[in-house]
């Protein structure tokens, strides 16, 4: 079975790196034109969204704009056709931006330098393992082909270019885009006490097991609508997880995820990288992992006396989080993670934008442009 799985995926590889190749000689190449790609969403993420605004202000008129969203958990169909539909926009781009795993680029056997990728990634900090570092886990289609790799800090750097299959020299640090929309709405807009306290629940994707994920986000609605009607709760799905079954009134949409989180009281999660993005408020942040064990063996971590080394509170059992949450709601808790903020150079002044769109400018050769507001 597997043997076949192997071979499906070689095939497809040699299918798209063709594919790429031909739209290569017989379709114009498009000097000063971005083509933004992600399988993430149907909708072009806030990050990417930034940097295309960023280049309409600093080479207005310049440059061209395509792009191609959606998400691999609809159909094989659908997903084969928009993967086939990429080769072609790749193939005639000069600027391909990506924020995740791409297969129509990562499959590729050989991408021409005249198609410059840059990888922007989705999340900041080194958590947990992800891309090619990922333990025991067989990886058919390696992160591979990117150009240029952006980083939050120097500290990221190496494990950034072992999980992206790229060399350390072809990381360059900028800041992550979303620490600096975090840190722009958070300053925007000013945290509010509301009657109820307001829980934000974010479990990371579990490869292979999205089904443990929703059941644990299953559990804890159980348990806010049984045992803890004085609590507001609000969910992150992972774009990789089905929410069937879940009320689209828990549900957070990708365009209002920091606005929700951010005037949160506190950030329940285990071991997604938003609890840095968090980190600026403050205030609590409860790390509910069950799957402590089998998450290390499967995925593993950078660091991992990451959970050790900062003031985050933990929990195993369902009372945990609600003994947690009473204690919270009669005040009777002090800590912070003002520490993991630092430390994640959250608190810098971060230009992650204008600092990739320069690096966008210098790739194309063109003097940035001068515009008056």
């Amino acid at each position: 079975m597997e043997y076949l799985a192997y071979l499906k995926i070689n095939v497809l590889k040699l299918i798209f790196s063709v594919l790429y190749l031909f739209w290569s000689f017989v379709i114009p190449f498009k000097k000063n034109s971005i083509l933004f790609c992600s399988s993430r969403s149907e909708e072009m993420s806030p990050s990417m969204q930034a940097l295309k605004d960023g280049l309409s202000l600093q080479a207005y008129g310049i440059f061209s704009f395509k792009q191609l969203m959606f998400n691999r958990k609809g159909t094989k169909s659908s997903y084969l056709k928009n993967c086939f539909k990429a080769t072609k926009l790749i193939a005639e781009s000069e600027i391909i931006i990506l924020d995740d795993h791409f297969f129509p680029v990562n499959a590729l056997i050989y991408k021409q330098k005249k198609n410059q990728v840059i990888q922007i990634w989705h999340a900041a900090g080194t958590i947990k393992h992800f891309g090619n570092s990922l333990q025991n886990k067989k990886n058919f289609i390696p992160h591979k082909n990117y150009d240029l790799v952006c980083v939050n800090s120097e500290k990221d750097r190496k494990a950034y270019a072992e999980a992206l299959g790229v060399s350390i020299e072809q990381t360059m640090v900028t800041g992550a885009i979303q620490l600096e929309l975090a840190k722009k709405i958070y300053e925007e807009f000013p945290y509010q006490i509301s009657e109820k306290i307001k829980i934000f629940y974010a479990p990371t994707y579990r490869k292979g097991n999205e089904d443990y994920s929703l059941h644990l986000i299953q559990t804890l609605i159980k348990l806010f609508e049984e045992e803890m009607p004085g609590f507001e709760l609000k969910l992150s799905v992972h774009p990789y997880v089905q929410s069937k079954g879940v009320s689209d009134d828990y549900i957070v949409r990708p365009d209002q995820l920091y606005e929700e989180l951010l005037s949160s009281d506190l950030l329940i999660t285990d071991y997604s990288s938003l609890m840095i993005d968090y980190s600026i408020t403050e205030r609590p942040i409860l790390i509910w992992t069950p799957d402590l064990e089998e998450y290390e063996q499967n995925v593993g971590f950078f660091n991992k006396n990451f959970f050790i080394k900062y003031d985050f509170f933990q929990a195993i059992e369902l009372s945990d989080i609600q003994n947690f949450c009473i204690k919270m709601k009669k005040g009777t808790l002090s800590e912070k993670t003002k520490h993991l903020a630092v430390d994640e150079h959250v608190t810098n002044n971060i230009k992650a934008v204008e600092t990739i769109n320069e690096i966008i400018l210098k790739i194309c050769l063109i003097e940035k442009a001068t515009t008056e507001i």
